[in-house]
């Protein structure tokens, strides 16, 4: 029996038997488990809702406090003197995307329900909830005039970004979206489905481009555009990377026989070489003439724990499993530094936009977040300087920089954001 069929039998059964609904959960749940154990793979990187579990437990929801507006770029003279510029609290479930406009000023917050939330952060206050329901991205497009959310109801909503009025809607991939990503400019979209197909649009006609279909019944992992938006690179649940022409969606390149899953993919930011990342090994492919330069494996490593590349495209920094964090040097193929003063394992990494700062966040209750000088990568210095912060949380799944790198935005597992920076 196909898997969507049972379900649907077994909660059709369920409601005419008017059974509780803790025994309803309970029910579904064992059936989702049973069919799942029929294919883990196919469960894991086909069927899997890209986002994760909503709330991490029975925390407090973050009290509200004054809001400050940030002052001066964040950089490697000043960093260590960053304070708590306020929470921005909406959310009930944790947040595990951020978006952020062009300028800095506003933001999009996404949590596990698949609300999102427009914010204003010169003054800490909401600007409006995005008017649809399950919501999985988000983007600005180049003047911060529209946002273009990505839904779990397989379409594309083009949204106001001054009001929240609902401009246009448009059927994106048949089966729902995997994986999205914007282009540099952010006038294309690229979407991935679960059916096989990538699907380019052009944000500002809100339109389709093109649609390129691998002609298999699989899911896409990942997709991503190179910086100058020409080429876009794709990985799929058989194990393979596909990079096509954006307009005229000719195949350029393709790998079928990658060795595990890859459901990570970054460009360097010249565009010389794609990133492409399974659980635990790390793969260089130069672009021109497209070849595996480098393979960066190490014990317990686990991209799904953080990836990050930084803005001169030189460092890597991959997670592990254990209470170390890994930064590869591009250049040689070597770890430049294994920072070990984390003390737990890591769920995100991302690189300040101005390359001053690594911050890394825990998702262990009050075990706070840390922000790596970059400069003290060294080879020859075994001193890696950082700073530990934001130690009275709830655990945080999530953080990222501003593109100003003026603040960073810390996701608790309560809900609420917590932004941090330097105070004007």
């Amino acid at each position: 029996m196909p898997r969507r069929t049972a379900l649907k039998r077994t909660l059709t059964l369920l409601s005419a038997r008017r059974v509780g609904r803790w025994t309803a959960l309970v029910a579904v749940g064992l059936l989702v488990l049973a069919l799942s154990a029929c294919n883990p793979e196919e469960n894991t990187y086909r069927t899997r809702t890209p986002r994760p579990v909503g709330t991490r437990g029975p925390f407090p929801t973050l009290e509200t406090v004054p809001w400050r507006k940030a002052g001066a770029v964040i950089t490697g003279d000043n960093g260590g003197k960053i304070e708590l510029l306020g929470t921005l609290v909406s959310h009930t479930l944790t947040v595990f995307r951020l978006e952020f406009s062009p300028d800095s000023s506003t933001m999009i917050s996404i949590d596990g329900g698949g609300t999102a939330v427009v914010w204003d952060l010169d003054t800490g206050t909401t600007k409006f909830n995005v008017g649809v329901r399950d919501a999985i991205y988000a983007f600005f497009n180049a003047d911060a005039s529209q946002i273009v959310t990505v839904n779990a109801d397989e379409k594309l909503y083009f949204i106001n970004a001054v009001n929240g009025t609902i401009l246009s809607s448009v059927p994106a991939n048949s089966g729902g979206v995997r994986a999205a990503a914007i282009s540099a400019d952010r006038t294309l979209l690229a979407t991935g489905g679960f059916k096989g197909d990538v699907s380019v649009w052009n944000i500002q006609t809100r339109s389709l481009v093109r649609r390129n279909t691998i002609g298999r019944d699989i899911g896409i992992l990942a997709v991503a555009f190179s910086p100058d938006g020409k080429t876009v690179a794709a990985t799929t649940s058989d194990k393979s990377l596909y990079v096509w022409d954006a307009q005229s969606g000719a195949q350029l390149q393709a790998v079928t026989d990658l060795p595990n899953f890859a459901p990570h993919l970054l460009y360097a930011n010249d565009g010389t070489f794609l990133v492409v990342a399974t659980i635990d090994t790390v793969y260089i492919y130069d672009m021109v003439p497209f070849r595996l330069r480098q393979t960066l494996t190490s014990p317990n490593q686990f991209t799904d724990g953080g990836l990050a590349l930084s803005p001169d495209s030189k460092l890597l920094a991959v997670a592990t499993k254990g209470d170390n964090a890994n930064v590869w040097s591009v250049a040689t193929g070597q770890i430049a530094v294994s920072v070990l003063q984390q003390q737990q394992a890591a769920t995100s990494f991302a690189f300040a936009p101005n390359g001053s700062f690594l911050l890394n966040t825990i998702f262990n209750e009050n075990s706070g977040s840390f922000i790596w000088l970059v400069s003290s990568f060294t080879d020859d210095d075994p001193n890696v300087s950082g700073k530990n912060f934001n130690v009275l949380s709830n655990g945080i799944g999530l953080g990222a920089w501003t593109p100003d790198s003026k603040r960073i935005i810390l996701a608790d597992g309560s809900g609420g954001l917590f932004v941090y920076g330097l105070p004007e």
